[in-house]
């Protein structure tokens, strides 16, 4: 029988679909998923989070599987009744022996280092000096082969590099391998079982996706869930009494809120859970004292804190273990207040785009910024459809509804008090006032609106009137990067960039180190490109010793990146200076992966530091979101790179490198003898100080694309020529990520 057909036949009996998910949170629709596909014998790929269970499961399907006899110390591990490997076939005695479920689990561990022969297997020396290279008694098998008859998993299989995967889909394609050296084909008969992350999909190749069932699995959703999975893993749970019960309440209580938490983007598994409760029986017998709140306390310390995956826009400036902390000890402002109660009420799905419109126009940041409540009230009615107004309408209809309800009240209690009536018929009048309705309950509906957006924390409070709260400028950054960056294509050089802007490569992507060879270097390590170029440069026939280039792995760069922005009159146009103020994010964003910094600093007439490299984004991000346009200034770009260099030298650092990116349209207005040649006198003593220098010209009428295009090219840097706006993120992101090596 083959292993599909005993799959099939033990997932006839429900006792055996119970089993599959012993211990295992997954939804319903999962399991009739994972069911569909075993029976119907396909191999699956399983993606999801860390201590989701998917390991568990390949273990568990392995577990329903019945016992066989197979021809004992097999490799492939024949059946006795069956046999067909060459070993089996061969000359010999054979005798029988007995596999379980549990040991027709084989398991190949994915990480970057795996080669072929680790999984297929390879000649052992000693035999191949004894039988020959071509004997089959010189092959030593490797786990592929042992995985014959049984279930094979292959545990982070995005890990394992394409070369090696590709045996795998030969035995995909037709459950046969072949030995090259032997000159042998063995029949293979199992069921693979792949396991990733969320990002495997991008990782593998379509040709072997195209042969797996994928399924994707979740931490659950229901606490019901976490408490069934725990009494299933932790024996005599129950029997523990109501105190062990309550703690395991509070773990799962806080379970939940770090899933739900804004800033984490991956919460505690249901493995974290378990440890975490498992730590808190063993505490109390160490400090020899009964089940107390500082033995749950600790226990939560050390099982949850580095499991909690942060959001890219909160990683430098939350602290896990704080996060932790504060959720279990309590925040007392916090107390009588549900933000998803408050969502419902005023029909708020996503108050992302609350915080981006606050941020982006000026019309709604600036008002509020200092405090102009009449002439954020004016503005907000002549823009009835921004997210600020909807949400002021509804504020403005709760109020109305009160008030109407609170008269109504009036009158029956007190119907027989004629002042209360005197005082009730004066109310209405004013209600029926379509001046006061407009002016008086407006402004209370505006006071309301913001105390709203100050519970669900996108303002907070200035000296003089509201700002963006630092939760509010997250939800900006979190949509800023894309999901597969890091993973991308790098720009090819000429070519079309993939936002369809032109680009200039004007020097080498972020690559290894290139260095002069030693004696002693590996010949792995030996750069041929750069070779070939050195020779070249040297104007020789052919390559001498001296010219020899190689890869230096030791070495590693971070960027201080000095990001110049205009905010002339010109970049009022088009939204310029809000997708600059994205970009800027992208790249705070984007840093806190590469570990670089960020520097602003903003020109017009003259060129003003803002801030100095940080690894903050939030900062970053904050001051970005407060900038506006000078209004009739000139453009100074000399000006900018001056201060540039400036700041850069003062900051620079022997493990730093730095790099200025030039975002302007290019059109110099100052100084007015000379300002092209300034820009350009400027650039050539930044890059004489080591300082590289790429731009980003804005293409519209004025822009001066040969003034950015010099700049660039002196700078050794790259011209980005952005004519749609939009794009500018997204070359934030590809400039960095093309600019100078990261380990």
């Amino acid at each position: 029988m083959l292993i599909k057909e005993e799959i099939y036949a033990a997932l006839q009996d429900p006792a055996k679909r119970e089993q599959l998910f012993s211990g295992l949170a997954f939804s319903e629709k999962t399991q009739k998923d994972l069911i569909s596909s075993l029976m119907s014998g396909h191999h699956i790929l399983i993606l999801g989070p860390p201590g989701s269970g998917k390991t568990r499961l390949a273990g568990n399907i392995a577990n329903i599987l019945p016992r066989i006899d197979i021809v004992r110390d097999c490799p492939l591990r024949c059946r006795w009744e069956d046999p067909k490997c060459p070993w089996c076939l061969g000359d010999g005695e054979k005798t029988r022996a007995s596999l379980g479920g549990e040991e027709r689990l084989t398991k190949i561990q994915g990480h970057p280092d795996l080669k072929p022969n680790d999984i297929v297997g390879d000649l052992a020396p000693e035999y191949s000096l004894q039988f020959g290279m071509r004997d089959l008694r010189s092959f030593s098998p490797g786990k592929l082969l042992k995985g014959n008859n049984g279930v094979l998993l292959i545990d982070l299989i995005d890990q394992i590099p394409e070369r090696t995967l590709n045996l795998i889909l030969q035995v995909l394609d037709g459950d046969m391998l072949e030995l090259g050296r032997v000159d042998r084909q063995l029949p293979l008969d199992l069921v693979i079982v792949g396991t990733g992350n969320e990002k495997a999909v991008r990782r593998l190749s379509s040709d072997l996706l195209d042969h797996f069932d994928v399924i994707k699995v979740s931490y659950p959703e229901d606490p019901q869930e976490d408490q069934r999975i725990l009494h299933e893993n932790i024996q005599g749970l129950v029997e523990k009494g109501d105190g062990m019960r309550e703690y395991v309440e509070k773990a799962i209580d806080l379970v939940y809120q770090i899933r739900r938490h804004d800033d984490v983007q991956q919460g505690i598994s249901p493995r974290g859970t378990i440890r975490c409760v498992e730590l808190f029986e063993t505490l109390p017998y160490i400090h020899e004292r009964k089940m107390s709140m500082d033995d749950f306390y600790e226990a939560a310390m050390l099982s949850f804190p580095h499991r909690i995956k942060l959001k890219r826009s909160a990683i430098s400036c939350v602290d896990p273990n704080r996060l932790v902390s504060e959720l279990i000890l309590g925040k007392p402002e916090d107390e009588g207040f549900n933000e998803m109660e408050m969502r419902e009420q005023y029909d708020l799905e996503d108050i992302t785009d609350i915080s981006k419109e606050i941020a982006e126009k000026d019309l709604f940041r600036i008002p509020l910024r200092y405090g102009f409540n009449d002439i954020l009230l004016q503005r907000i009615k002549n823009m009835p459809d921004s997210e600020l107004a909807q949400l002021h309408a509804k504020v403005l209809e709760e109020l109305k509804k009160k008030k109407q309800e609170s008269m109504a009240d009036k009158k029956k209690k007190l119907a027989h008090d004629w002042e209360v009536l005197q005082e009730i018929e004066e109310a209405r009048e004013r209600m029926e006032d379509d001046d006061y309705l407009f002016k008086e309950l407006e402004k209370d509906a505006l006071e309301a609106t913001l105390e709203v957006l100050h519970k669900l924390q996108v303002l907070q409070r200035d000296r003089e009137g509201w700002v963006l709260h630092k939760r509010g400028v997250r939800r900006l950054m979190d949509n800023l990067l894309p999901p597969e960056f890091g993973q991308r294509a790098r720009i090819s050089a000429d070519g079309k960039h993939r936002t369809n802007t032109r680009t200039a490569v004007l020097f080498k992507e972020r690559s290894l180190n290139v260095r002069k060879y030693r004696l002693g270097d590996r010949y792995k390590d030996f750069a041929l490109r750069e070779t070939i170029r050195e020779a070249i440069k040297n104007k020789r026939d052919h390559i001498l010793r001296e010219d020899f280039r190689v890869y230096d792995h030791g070495r590693t760069t971070r960027l201080d990146i000095y990001l110049a922005l205009d905010v002339s009159g010109t970049m009022v146009q088009g939204d310029k200076l809000w997708y600059a103020k994205e970009a800027a994010g992208a790249l705070a964003s984007a840093s806190t992966i590469y570990h670089d910094r960020v520097g602003l600093l903003t020109f017009s007439n003259m060129a003003k530091k803002l801030l100095d490299p940080t690894d903050n984004p939030i900062l970053i991000m904050e001051t970005m979101v407060n900038l506006s346009i000078h209004k009739k200034a000139f453009t100074n770009i000399g000006q900018a790179l001056k201060v540039a260099r400036e700041v850069a030298l003062m900051q620079k650092k022997s493990t730093t490198t730095p790099h200025i990116i030039l975002i302007s349209d290019g059109d110099a207005t100052a100084p007015y003898t000379d300002p092209n040649g300034y820009a350009i006198k400027e650039a050539v003593i930044t890059r004489s100080k080591g300082i590289t220098l790429s731009t980003v010209c804005l293409v519209e009428g004025n822009s001066n694309v040969d003034l950015m295009r010099k700049l660039a090219k002196i700078g050794g840097g790259r011209i980005f020529l952005v004519e749609d706006i939009k794009a500018l993120p997204d070359i934030m992101l590809q400039e960095q990520k093309a600019t100078v090596t990261h380990s």
